[in-house]
């Protein structure tokens, strides 16, 4: 397996354990926001995924959930994980869903709304622009 540099890797001290295993393993791999992964075990293994979204991050994930649902892994068919995630959201932290709903509401209304000043020069005056001359 290869860990990239300043990636830390923790092992547990097995005397810890009750009973302590006679053959530990264990690495733990950690992946930036935005990058794919792949692992590949070797031999008989248990994983643990656990996916963790900052608040700074959650209006990008409850988009991403909503808009791009053909990205998605990892549920059975059926299972919308937009809806899930949105309703165990409400259930533990339901004042930072509503605000964040609101936070995406604004920016989405202000996308439709708001032109670039080149769109609003460029409708206003007439004005086009020709590579091979007129």
């Amino acid at each position: 397996m290869h860990i990239p540099s300043g990636m830390p890797s923790f092992a547990p001290d097995p005397s810890h354990c009750s009973p302590p295993p006679t053959n530990l393993i264990q690495t733990i791999l950690t992946c930036d926001l935005g990058w794919w992964h792949l692992v590949v075990n070797l031999s008989e293994s248990i994983a643990v995924t656990q996916n963790f979204v900052p608040p700074a991050h959650l209006q990008s994930v409850l988009r991403f959930l909503r808009d791009k649902q053909d990205q998605i892994s990892g549920f059975s068919d059926g299972v919308d994980a937009c809806t899930l995630f949105r309703e165990r959201l409400k259930v533990e932290y339901p004042e930072l869903l509503e605000l964040t709903d609101e936070q995406i509401q604004r920016k989405e209304t202000s996308k439709t709304t708001k032109k670039r000043k080149w769109v609003e020069e460029s409708e206003s005056s007439g004005f086009s622009f020709n590579f091979f001359g007129s």
